[in-house]
């Protein structure tokens, strides 16, 4: 039984894998993809908390 379910499990998770490359979409894209949106993320609070420091100082 142990070893059925282990082929079982490697052959969905390799079929879903396949599926994913024939998609385009691979580990090294998925990684740039979340790199890029941190990046975006982290850009967008530095220019948020800029703003807020700006306009504080201008009501002084």
């Amino acid at each position: 039984m142990k070893s059925s379910a282990k082929a079982a499990y490697q052959a969905a998770r390799d079929t879903g894998t396949q599926q994913l490359n024939d998609l385009g979409l691979t580990r090294e894209k998925g990684e740039d993809t979340i790199r890029s949106l941190f990046q975006g993320m982290t850009d967008a609070a530095k220019a948020s908390a800029q703003s807020a420091l700006d306009a504080a100082r201008d009501k002084r």
